[in-house]
């Protein structure tokens, strides 16, 4: 669907945090609505062990959970969970990929392409601290500390969400509304910023500020990558 003027400006604007969160909600339901059931069976015992992996991560503790108490959840043997997963850290990033294709599958919906480039930055900041209000306990899961979960955590780069910005980085720039840049280097940095913003936000302050970081960070991005000319457009 397209979008008229003011409904662009309303979506653009900092004071329209109950309409954003509701056309977040509209969005996200849709999505899941229409999300297709897999026939996989090899991906479908995958996606066990990764929600129960999520489940007793964010309830029993992460170095509590055993991989033996994941395969009794997931309902397999514990040769198939390390069939996809080789040991526990492993199985961390795969709960982390799965918490970021959903956002994801968020940035690639039709309704949200509809909105001009340099527009989607407070849309997308909204629907990140709205996906992970929604899921705290994954979110804080995100901010385990290096020393807990090994070298794993040095070698991982910023997985489908980083690959998903430089994609909207160079899309906006052939658009002519983004300012011309190091796409490539520009995600890792985004991403890093809305990566400690949410530790912060969830991990350390309990979730109380989230529409002050969604403000700052919105303001950052539009100054960091629009053109001046489609700053007030």
């Amino acid at each position: 669907m397209g979008y008229k003027k003011n409904e662009l400006h309303s979506l653009h604007s900092s004071d329209n945090e109950a309409g954003l969160k509701k056309w977040y909600n509209k969005i996200m339901t849709t999505q899941t609505r229409t999300k297709p059931n897999s026939k996989n069976k090899v991906a479908d015992k995958r996606q066990a062990i990764v929600d129960a992996a999520m489940e007793l991560f964010t309830t029993v503790g992460y170095e509590t959970t055993t991989i033996s108490d994941v395969s009794k959840k997931a309902g397999v043997a514990v040769g198939t969970v390390y069939l996809y997963f080789k040991n526990k850290q492993e199985l961390l990033y795969g709960v982390k990929d799965d918490f970021e294709t959903t956002f994801v599958g968020y940035m690639q919906n039709p309704e949200l392409q509809a909105i001009p480039h340099h527009l989607r930055a407070r849309p997308l900041m909204e629907a990140c601290f709205t996906l992970c209000a929604q899921q705290t306990a994954t979110a804080q899961l995100m901010s385990l500390p290096p020393q807990m979960i090994g070298e794993m955590f040095h070698q991982k780069d910023g997985g489908v969400i980083q690959k998903a910005l430089q994609n909207f980085l160079d899309e906006a720039i052939a658009a002519g509304v983004f300012r011309p840049i190091d796409t490539k280097i520009a995600a890792i940095a985004a991403y890093g910023m809305v990566h400690d913003s949410l530790q912060q936000c969830f991990g350390m302050e309990g979730g109380v500020e989230v529409q002050r970081y969604v403000n700052a960070l919105t303001d950052a991005f539009d100054h960091w990558f629009v053109k001046p000319e489609f700053l007030n457009s």
